[in-house]
């Protein structure tokens, strides 16, 4: 196999790979402050929310926790979400530019 080839079969395959490592990274961390903040809407087991429009205390400390990790900790690793998506859609790009270069 000539050695071009090769590159451009591995730049195909991190096209694809890295958008959904990106996207995936995204998901988790939507994912897991949804989740907190639903195990928090009752305040604890056996402590039903009397008024479901108004946050428990215990709500208001998960969004307090998810903008501070938004502010402090998360953004750099949204960087780098949005960074693997990026450089996959990239590298997608080049390769299918360098396959019409390619002599037939």
């Amino acid at each position: 196999m000539d050695s071009a080839l090769v590159l451009i079969i591995l730049m195909y395959v991190l096209s694809a790979l890295l958008p959904l490592l990106g996207l995936w990274g995204l998901y988790r961390t939507a994912t897991r402050d949804a989740r907190e903040y639903s195990a928090a809407t009752y305040g604890g087991p056996g402590q039903p929310n009397d008024e479901p429009d108004m946050p428990t205390i215990d709500q208001s400390a998960v969004l307090l926790q998810i903008a501070h990790r938004a502010t402090e900790g998360r953004p750099q690793a949204a960087v780098a979400d949005f960074v693997y998506i990026g450089l996959g859609v990239f590298l997608g790009a080049a390769a299918s530019i360098w396959t019409l270069l390619l002599p037939a």
